[in-house]
Order: structure tokens, then sequence, then C-alpha cells
């Protein structure tokens, strides 16, 4: 699958894995899985970052690394600029609270290690780890692809193992005794999260026999997998396989909904669903400052739904503002790619 043709249900795919993450921080109560929804987001995006960049690769016989820099640059940044000065303003004014240190690993990715060093924090900007992450990813990957992409399924095998050796790392973090954070948010500890889609990615480009992926019985075995890991409450396998088994699951379940039609294809390319996926960057941008910010205001007046139906308005309000007059008109201020892709990453 070229990734020069749009994919709406991977824009309805977004849509999920960022409901998840919002109604997740709006209950609570661990019952929404939110730690799913970002680890699906990083899924999607080894998948289609890795996709873009073969089909440079293939076209163009080399892949125009500034530009693909520039381009995440442009398609990344605006946005979080916007809203980290946004907040930064509003907290001081109302609290009188900021945060240089917050801000500057905020706007230089290193939210993750941020928050594994300092814990609580004074801006409600923490959940921008997730950014650092997939950030660290994009400096590097690029580079690996162009230069190693010559080697085909050798580059998949190995991609492969540095997954298996992510696994190893975590394991042994946690059995000598590091916090949960530690390999919740950090960047050795997750990345693997989204070399599973880069794995899909190749795998399709190397025209590998993966049907069987979309039979019912992979199909089955993964929304199994997917519910034992949410069911599972051990502390020690939650911070260790839970991520792999996840990322495994995904596999069918992702090439499933690309392939083949079904109801669950249908449903994530309603006009609602895939709306809801363009706008998920600024939306997981926007959603928890309003959260922190909104509901100490109306929770001691009001009742939780009226609570969180106004944080649920005014972060798709500003999520909208955001992806209209941010994201998409500083986007089209980036350099083209030789051949332009139709599937943003």
């Amino acid at each position: 699958m070229s990734s020069e043709k749009y994919i709406s249900s991977i824009d309805g795919m977004r849509a999920v894995a960022i409901l998840l993450v919002l109604f997740s921080h709006l209950l609570k109560d661990g019952v929404v899985p939110g730690g799913l929804g970002v680890t699906f987001f990083f899924f999607i995006s080894g998948f289609l970052i890795t996709g873009l960049l073969i089909d440079e690769l293939d076209r163009s016989s080399s892949i125009d690394i500034k530009g693909f820099y520039i381009r995440r640059f442009m398609r990344l940044a605006p946005a979080l600029l916007t809203m980290v000065a946004v907040v930064s303003l509003t907290y001081f004014l109302a609290f009188g609270v900021s945060s240089a240190n917050e801000v500057i690993a905020a706007v230089f990715y290193f939210m993750n290690f941020y928050v594994i060093s300092k814990g609580a924090m004074a801006l409600p900007l923490g959940p921008l780890w997730s950014l650092a992450i997939e950030e660290h990813f994009y400096l590097v990957f690029p580079i690996l692809v162009a230069n190693l992409w010559k080697f085909g399924e050798r580059f998949l095998i190995g991609l492969a193992v540095v997954c298996c050796a992510v696994l190893v790392w975590r394991i042994f973090l946690v059995s000598s005794g590091m916090p949960e954070i530690r390999t919740y948010v950090g960047t050795d500890t997750r990345i693997d999260s989204i070399l599973f889609g880069a794995l899909l990615a190749i795998g399709i480009r190397l025209k590998l026999n993966l049907d069987w992926l979309a039979s019912r019985m992979a199909v089955t075995v993964s929304l199994i997998l997917l519910l034992a890991t949410l069911v599972i409450r051990n502390p020690t396998f939650r911070e260790t396989a839970r991520y792999s088994i996840q990322g495994l699951a995904f596999f069918p379940l992702f090439y499933f909904i690309l392939y083949r039609q079904s109801v669950f294809r249908t449903l994530l390319e309603t006009p609602a669903a895939t709306w809801i996926g363009k706008i998920s960057y600024s939306l997981y941008l926007w959603h928890f400052p309003i959260l922190a910010f909104v509901t100490p205001k109306l929770a001691p007046h009001t009742n939780p739904v009226i609570t969180g139906s106004a944080v649920l308005g005014i972060s798709f309000f500003l999520a909208s503002l955001s992806y209209y007059f941010v994201e998409t008109p500083l986007r089209r201020l980036a350099p083209a790619r030789p051949h332009p892709a139709a599937v943003t990453g």
C-alpha cells in the first residue's frame, strides 16, 4: 500500500486513540485505558512515517533528510508552541505560576525525561512526554531507513531484534527496582511501540505475504491479547510485557482494518471519525490544560456531567482553532516532498 493514497480509516483510528486518552483523563477512574490510546498513537506514527520514508526512497533513490526535519517541524511545532505559550501565560496570570524549566522541556522535546526526574509539575504539560518520544524517533529513524532499507528483510529482522532488546531492557529496569514512570515514559523503554508500526509498514513494502493477519483467527487472538493486557493488573507485567503484547496485537487489527471491508472500517471512515482524527494532534495538546484549568473552577459548583461537557466542548473548540488556523496554514509553508504523499504523518 502506497502512502500516496489518503487512507481515511487511519484518521478514524487516530480518533479512537485520542478519545481513549481524552476520556481516561476526564474520568480519572482507570476504566478507560488511556495508556492504550497512547500506544496506539505510537503504532500509527511508526506505520505512517516509515511508509512515507520508504515511498520517497523508492521514488527518488534517496531521502531528503533536511526536508523531512523541516516538514516535521512545520507539522508539529507551531501548534505545540502556540499551546505552550497560551498555557504558560494563562497560568501565570491566573495563579501566578510559571516554570521556565517545564516550558523548555516541552518545546525542546525532553518532557519525558523531565517527568522522570522531576515528578510533580507546576504547569499541565506532562502529557507532552509522548511527543518527546516520537520526536526522538523522528531524529534517528529517517537516517536508518536511508542507509539500511537496501538490506530489505535483514533490516526488518534488525528492527524486530531491537523490539526484543527493548523488552529485555524493561525487564532489567523493573527487576532493578526502577519506578513505573521510568518504563512508562522513557524513550529507551517505549520506542518499540513505534517500531512495531514501522515493522508492519516495512513488511507491506517488502510485499511479504501478510494476508493471514486479516484472518478471523488472527484478529480474534489479537483482541483477546489486547483485553488481557488491560485485565491483568500485575505491576511487573504492566511495566514489561504489556507494551510488547499490545504492539503485536495491533498487527492483525491494523492490517484487517486497512485491507478488509468491515463494519469497523465503515465506522472509522465516517466524517465524524475522520474529522476527530484530523484534529487529534491539537486535541491531544489542548485537552489536558483545559481539564486542569476548568475542573477546579467548575467542579465545586456543578455536577461532573456539566464539568466534563465543558472540558470536552472547550477542548474541541480550541483544537479546531489550532488545526484550521495554526497547523494547516503553517504546514503548507514546509518544503514539499519530491513526489508529495497524500497521507500525512
